[in-house]
């Protein structure tokens, strides 16, 4: 059980989770609690809609060895003290089990800790897109320290300290796991070091919003059923870890991304007339292209998806003068044509 609120389906150009959030009815009394001081925060907050490219390099990242994802820590800071970040759930690379249900939008309400500008709270809502829409918030709730020390202690209300977080633990699960860049790290003492510190900075704790639910659950059927809610909850949030780091890291480089307001003003007016409600602002986030690049896609007279997958992905590198993002490119020369070529990754 995870706290929901039905949305009627809405026609608007930018279906944004946060303009469901703000809009959404409630169920019952204890919907309407936790969602009027989410809907504070969202509408509070400045609000990023992240491109498809954005979302795939984001998971690239949380892809990497942990040493390289240690090495970027120093670029995870949030851009302003409550941020809100979404994205669509199918820009996510293609690797999940068979089964999952993949939402259709997923946003992330970080919100900065007043009394230590270097930790930061994320509290996790889903879309699923369905005949009858719901809007989810996760009632795990993700607390990242980024400090340089990396000072935070599990809290005394927190659910648990991330999972493997100990020495013992995270080995174990790492050298059982059916991925073998798992097993490599459990073998490299410097990989599972860094493992282990990214693992101790992010911990699970309850949502804030979710406290009425809370105590509703333990009334009505014991603490053993809020256990296995956060249980449950917790796999939604954890999966969203790794890639809110790459997000911060490609925001925070030189040259990772542009950003690009959206001119909301002639649709907002139309919809006043209309008596339905504006539309929330916000920033379009891309991956930054060179001028040359950008031609030399503009040249390419090919469909939208062909060009995308001949492009070679952008990824990290890192400088004396800092940490920088290199943009995806067109390999070869455009003017002779395209082939498919195949590419091995490896670690």
């Amino acid at each position: 059980m995870i706290a929901s609120a039905i949305v009627a389906p809405k026609s608007k150009p930018y279906p944004m989770l946060a303009d469901d959030i703000l809009a959404a009815p409630y169920q019952s009394t204890l919907h309407r609690e936790i969602f009027e001081c989410a809907k504070l925060s969202v509408a509070n907050a400045v609000r990023f809609i992240l491109d498809r490219d954005v979302v795939v390099a984001a998971h690239l990242v949380a892809d990497a060895m942990p040493s390289s994802i240690v090495a970027g820590l120093p670029l995870c800071r949030l851009p302003y003290p409550t941020t809100w970040f979404e994205y669509a759930g199918l820009d996510r690379p293609a690797r999940t089990a068979p089964g999952t249900i993949v939402p259709g939008r997923v946003g992330l309400l970080c919100e900065m800790d007043s009394s230590a500008l270097d930790t930061f709270t994320v509290s996790v809502f889903l879309a699923h897109r369905s005949a009858r829409d719901a809007v989810e918030l996760s009632p795990v709730a993700l607390s990242f320290d980024m400090s340089a020390s990396g000072r935070m202690r599990p809290h005394v209300e927190s659910q648990k300290q991330k999972r493997g977080a100990s020495i013992g633990g995270l080995q174990k699960e790492l050298k059982w796991s059916a991925q073998l860049p798992h097993q490599k790290i459990a073998t490299n003492q410097r990989e599972f070091e860094a493992a282990l510190e990214l693992s101790n900075r992010v911990l699970f704790e309850k949502s804030r919003y979710f406290a009425p639910l809370e105590n509703a659950v333990v009334a009505n059927a014991g603490k053993s059923a809020f256990e296995s809610l956060m249980r449950m909850g917790q796999s939604n949030s954890e999966a969203e870890a790794g890639p809110l780091l790459g997000i911060l890291m490609l925001l925070n480089t030189r040259n990772g991304t542009t950003r690009q307001f959206a001119d909301l003003v002639k649709l907002n007016a139309a919809r006043r007339k209309r008596g339905v409600e504006p539309l929330l602002e916000h920033w379009t986030v891309t991956l930054r292209l060179s001028a040359g690049r950008a031609r030399a896609l503009a040249r390419w007279d090919v469909p939208g998806h062909e060009m995308r997958a001949h492009l070679v992905r952008g990824h990290f590198k890192i400088r004396k003068s800092g940490i920088y993002w290199w943009s995806p490119h067109v390999r070869g020369h455009v003017e002779l044509g395209m082939t498919h070529k195949d590419y091995r990754i490896r670690r």
